[in-house]
């Protein structure tokens, strides 16, 4: 089985990032500056298409692609992939959605995000497993 999915940033209105899972040992510069210019290119295709969150693909390095999800309250998600990745939206949607539930409930922990982590993780692992029949 391959793992397609290799970085997920969640990040805050002020582009401030909440969770980083880095599933392939990037370096931290290196992902600093994909977040950074990511993230104004996230805002401007949101400007145009709001498209209920997914942005689709919104860079490519290399042998990677990044996709791109924004929420109605400015929260991001940057997803990089490799090159096989065709729509990670399901994944991008119930990425936001474990987050969104997390921080409805009452007694949600902002220090304590190891919970909300493992289950980004669990929900990662499930997207691999059954989209990458090999």
């Amino acid at each position: 089985m391959k793992n397609s999915i290799k970085y997920i940033c969640l990040l805050d209105s002020k582009n401030t990032p909440i969770i980083n899972r880095n599933y392939e040992n990037f370096d931290e510069s290196f992902i600093e500056l994909i977040i950074n210019t990511q993230c104004d290119l996230i805002e401007l295709a949101y400007q145009i298409s709001p498209n209920n969150g997914y942005m689709g693909q919104i860079g490519i390095l290399n042998e990677l692609k990044i996709f791109g999800f924004m929420s109605m309250t400015e929260n991001k998600i940057i997803m990089i992939c490799t090159k096989e990745e065709k729509r990670p939206k399901d994944l991008l949607k119930s990425i936001y959605d474990l987050y969104r539930s997390y921080i409805l409930n009452p007694f949600f922990d902002e220090t304590n995000l190891q919970d909300l982590s493992k289950r980004i993780d669990d929900c990662v692992n499930f997207y691999n497993h059954n989209n990458n029949d090999e």
